[in-house]
């Protein structure tokens, strides 16, 4: 069982390490180009680069699933099992494999709108057309990066020029 209460030893391994740090421009992009009311969620935020970049504009909670030194926020959440009270806004760069999960269950504890930055690639799919078109929360926007955007695991990459095409998810 993982730490996110699903999949093998395997997918466990594999979500603690994923770990990607967001470039601040990244963020900044997005609130550039949308509006927030109210508190947003970060419940991936690791060591804290994007929800820093997002307190600049609105009352932010971050929490984690991994805890100990150098996590911003609340560790040892995890936000797939959180019933936390619902908040109004939930902007996260989720686990790549956990993308999905993380979008049904944002739904749960989001009352305005979720942002979420992935892969161009996961505009694709039949599995996640459902999601993309319902009705409390449909897909409204998606900005994708006329540069690539470069993210390294394990360390903050700004340099930029990377092989994946990346888009925010409105």
């Amino acid at each position: 069982m993982s730490q996110y209460g699903k999949g093998t030893d395997h997918k466990q391994r594999k979500v603690i390490r994923d770990f990607y740090p967001t470039p601040d421009f990244v963020t900044e992009a997005l609130m550039e180009r949308e509006k927030f009311e109210g508190t947003i969620w970060e419940p991936a935020a690791g060591e804290g680069h994007m929800a820093r970049v997002l307190e600049k504009y609105n009352p932010v909670i971050a929490t984690d699933l991994r805890e100990g030194e150098g996590i911003y926020g609340r560790g040892g959440v995890n936000f797939l099992l959180s019933n936390r009270s619902p908040v109004e806004n939930i902007i996260t760069n989720p686990p790549f494999n956990l993308a999905k999960d993380f979008a049904v269950h944002s739904k749960r504890r989001a009352t305005k709108k979720i942002a979420f930055f992935l892969r161009l690639g996961w505009l694709e799919g039949r599995s996640r057309y459902k999601l993309f078109k319902d009705p409390r929360f449909p897909l409204k926007k998606v900005y994708v990066f006329s540069d690539r955007v470069t993210l390294s695991a394990e360390k903050l990459d700004t340099k930029g020029g990377g092989m994946i095409a990346f888009a925010w998810y409105v």
